[in-house]
């Protein structure tokens, strides 16, 4: 996963997310309602935060699409602007940079 392959310090995983895509609202709150391929769907989800460093961001969207179901899944970054200087500490010393030979793609941390 992301974070045994280092590309993360931590995933926050918060059920119950409801995505409107449209003007209409979406009554059950364990549900996203969107248009895909003309046509409305409704499906659960979640939402994923992973706490993470940018140069990280290429490794995490291919490992996300290629374990989430969707034919196009929705992965955003958004910077840190402010941050608890110890939080931001531990993320920069759990998570490697990227390129400097840590441990990412299937392998498992020793």
């Amino acid at each position: 996963g992301l974070v045994e392959n280092k590309l993360a310090a931590c995933i926050n995983i918060v059920p119950g997310i409801v995505s409107v895509a449209s003007t209409m609202l979406v009554s059950s709150t364990f549900s996203s309602r969107y248009e895909w391929k003309n046509e409305i769907q409704t499906d659960s989800e979640v939402l994923m935060v992973i706490k993470s460093r940018t140069s990280r961001l290429d490794e995490m969207t291919k490992f996300v699409r290629e374990n989430h179901p969707y034919e196009v899944c929705e992965v955003i970054s958004t910077p840190i602007q402010h941050g608890n200087p110890p939080y931001l500490k531990w993320i920069s010393e759990v998570v490697p940079e990227a390129g400097d030979g840590s441990i990412t793609s299937g392998t498992t941390p020793a």
